[in-house]
């Protein structure tokens, strides 16, 4: 039985409290996100993650989409794609968390070679019908080994978790923090964004580059984009415990005189508090940019 069949199973006995502590760490994360490659390993593309996504589940495809919408139209895939986790994190409430690593893809599981590989997102939701996807995204980048031992840093002094009625308020906050980022790096770039609002292990995820881990090297990295963008926050999503939540939408390089803006790329950025003071910080950031 896994993890998610087990909370099932002592919530109807009563002991949803005692579940959700036993499992309220990232191995649970770890768990579903093997889970869900096996399935798609063994069923394809397609079917594998019609199982694990929710019904509003996001796809970058590059764009922002819906996927089981996506995936009306879409034919099984006859290739192989594969992938591990390397880091994961779930919110103090239990109820929302997220994993990364490296994934690869072969155009046909008879072929022994790989065509792409890179580093994917997926973020976690607990609904009424167990844990879902509810988005997910993958850059292509160097070939990477699948990891045997997966990163997960403390809680680094986590809030207190929030009464029901402050939620709201909460998820109004990490909009007004989003849309600030979003201000910061139109007016003088990615890195001074990532500087002021990036958590000191903040993961970077960019088409062509292994993952950046770490502020100081993600600045270093994004200073080599002088391109400046205008980020549209079109989601925002938080934790009943509001220690962690997610935002995604499109960038659109601005305009200049009659030129209008036009949107270049999507991304996702996962953000957790930290510290005392609760302030929000930016846990991981991806982009893909459009064709």
């Amino acid at each position: 039985m896994n993890a998610t069949g087990l909370t099932k199973l002592l919530a109807l006995c009563g002991w949803a409290g005692w579940a959700v502590q036993v499992w309220a760490g990232p191995e649970l994360l770890v768990t579903l996100e093997r889970d869900f490659a096996a399935a798609v390993a063994a069923q394809g593309a397609k079917s594998g993650f019609l199982q694990y996504l929710a019904p509003d589940g996001l796809l970058f495809r590059p764009r922002p989409v819906v996927g089981a919408t996506f995936f009306e139209t879409a034919p099984e895939d006859v290739g192989l794609l594969e992938w591990a986790p390397s880091s994961a994190r779930l919110a103090e409430s239990g109820d929302l968390g997220f994993t990364t690593g490296p994934w690869r893809y072969r155009a046909s599981r008879t072929n022994a070679t790989i065509q792409a590989t890179g580093q994917y997102l997926t973020v976690w939701r607990r609904t009424a019908e167990g844990w879902k996807v509810a988005l997910d995204a993958g850059v292509g980048g160097p070939s990477m080994s699948f990891p045997w031992r997966v990163d997960a840093d403390g809680p680094e002094d986590a809030d207190e978790p929030l009464a029901g009625w402050q939620q709201t308020q909460r998820g109004r906050d990490l909009k007004f923090v989003e849309e600030a980022y979003g201000r910061r790096s139109a007016r003088e770039g990615e890195a001074a964004a990532v500087e002021a609002h990036g958590h000191k292990r903040v993961r970077v995820l960019r088409p062509g580059a292994p993952p950046v881990v770490g502020r100081t090297d993600a600045v270093r990295f994004l200073s080599a984009n002088a391109r400046k963008t205008r980020d549209a926050v079109q989601g925002v999503m938080i934790s009943g415990s509001g220690d962690l939540g997610y935002a995604w939408g499109e960038s659109e390089l601005l305009g200049s005189g009659t030129t209008p803006p036009k949107a270049v790329r999507s991304w996702a950025r996962v953000w957790r508090r930290s510290g005392w003071s609760g302030t929000w910080r930016v846990a991981l950031d991806l982009a893909i940019d459009y064709p």
